[in-house]
């Protein structure tokens, strides 16, 4: 929740601030919300691309750290 509310403070209601890494994978993960809430597409110029799903490729982009990346082996990893 912190990664995309940036004033969350969890449940304890301390404040824990992100690190700079986890900071940047927040600003992305905003930025493919907020474009996606506007206009249906995720993408834009400061993010790796979110491609649409393709069975047989079976990419996804994960949000981990340091930033998104698109991987095409989940389904194997998690079965």
């Amino acid at each position: 929740m912190q990664y995309l509310f940036k004033n969350y403070n969890g449940a304890t209601g301390q404040v824990t601030p992100l690190n700079k890494q986890q900071s940047r994978l927040s600003d992305a993960m905003v930025s493919y919300w907020t474009r996606f809430a506007a206009n249906g597409d995720p993408n834009g110029p400061d993010t790796p691309e979110w491609d649409r799903y393709d069975s047989k490729e079976d990419n996804h982009l994960s949000l981990n750290l340091p930033m998104p990346t698109v991987t095409k082996t989940f389904s194997s990893r998690h079965r």
